[in-house]
């Protein structure tokens, strides 16, 4: 093979990875399992074409989709996919999707018990990523940090020496 041949191939091969329209993710019975564990966030938007308010709703998910992807550019963070349930039902019997638009969030591969059901506008959606990308550790360095805890919530506790020990990271 000639070198043109080769880098010929290499460029489409890159062209077909690459989402070069931006915007979200399609993701459809082929790719979504591999979407969901490759990344450690997927915020997915479940929507019908003939659904007026997930016509609505496209634009503002794409404008989203290449915030998240300017704002958090490390790979495999977050991704920010979109299911045509029309055309893949199975996936949204899978996920118990039977109103359009729905938005689920998906942590590790695993589905959140509530979706969401905030404001849909990207601002909010950007807001709403933010805090569950945010650690969840609040670290307890005196006495005096206590009394800045809400009594609202609930906590777990953990005391570890380093932050780098396999128990902290598995707290954590």
């Amino acid at each position: 093979m000639s070198n043109f041949q080769i880098r010929s191939i290499i460029l489409f091969v890159c062209y077909c990875f690459i989402n070069v329209n931006g915007g979200a993710i399609q993701l459809t019975s082929t790719n979504i399992d591999t979407i969901l564990s490759s990344y450690d966030i997927v915020f997915i938007n479940f929507y019908a074409n003939w659904c007026r308010f997930s016509q609505m709703l496209d634009p503002i998910y794409n404008e989203l989709a290449d915030k998240i992807a300017k704002e958090y550019p490390q790979q495999n963070l977050i991704a920010i996919g979109k299911v045509d349930c029309d055309s893949d039902n199975a996936i949204a019997t899978k996920y118990h999707v039977n109103k359009y638009p729905t938005l689920k969030l998906f942590r590790h591969g695993i589905m959140t018990k509530r979706e969401y059901r905030g404001a849909r506008q990207v601002d909010a959606f950007f807001d709403f990523i933010r805090k569950q990308i945010e650690s969840s550790i609040t670290k307890i360095s005196t006495p005096s940090d206590l009394i800045t805890l809400d009594l609202k919530k609930r906590y777990i506790v953990g005391h570890f020496d380093d932050e780098n020990s396999e128990n902290y990271k598995t707290f954590s």
